[in-house]
């Protein structure tokens, strides 16, 4: 064994020469062909439901941001009651 095969099993990186060359980019290639023929079978929503879902969410944001700050509002009142009677 060389001591350039050493430092890539070191690293955790083994390859052959060969895979360098043609072989590789027939394989990335084969990899984003896979890709391409996924999508296509993605059940995409529609615009209503983007636009709903997003709606939603927003207002969910909304309404958990006024939890937060309620509650914090209330626990830091109830600290600052017990810091100044200390």
């Amino acid at each position: 064994m060389h001591e350039e095969d050493v430092c890539r099993i070191r690293a955790g990186i083994l390859w052959n020469r060969e895979d360098i060359g043609d072989g590789m980019l027939n394989r990335v290639a084969d990899y984003l062909r896979g890709v391409r023929q996924e999508v296509t079978r993605v059940s995409w929503p529609t615009r209503n439901e983007v636009i709903s879902l997003t709606a939603l969410i927003l207002i969910l944001v909304v309404i958990v941001t006024l939890y937060i700050w309620g509650v914090d509002g209330i626990l830091g009142t109830i600290v600052r009651v017990f810091a100044t009677t200390g």
